[in-house]
């Protein structure tokens, strides 16, 4: 059932270990891309707009807190 295999570090593992591990890095790296695509949008929408209503500002609040929060929740989940 547990053939050894080898993973991007040279370490006889599991299989299932590395791709669980594969499972993870691509997760990780898809999080991260997410943080700094949201990141990104706020900052241009923030240097565009001389004049941000209230609406906008509650609007980015949210936002940002939103993603800031699956952030979190996602790096948690992944800890475990």
């Amino acid at each position: 059932m547990f053939m050894t295999c080898s993973t991007l570090l040279e370490v006889a593992c599991s299989c299932l270990f590395a791709a669980l591990y594969k499972r993870l890095a691509f997760f990780e790296s898809i999080l991260v891309l997410d943080i700094q695509l949201s990141v990104s949008i706020v900052v241009l929408v923030m240097n565009q707009g001389a004049d941000v209503d209230e609406a906008e500002k509650i609007t980015l609040g949210i936002g940002i807190t939103a993603v800031v929060l699956w952030a979190v929740l996602g790096f948690a989940m992944v800890s475990r």
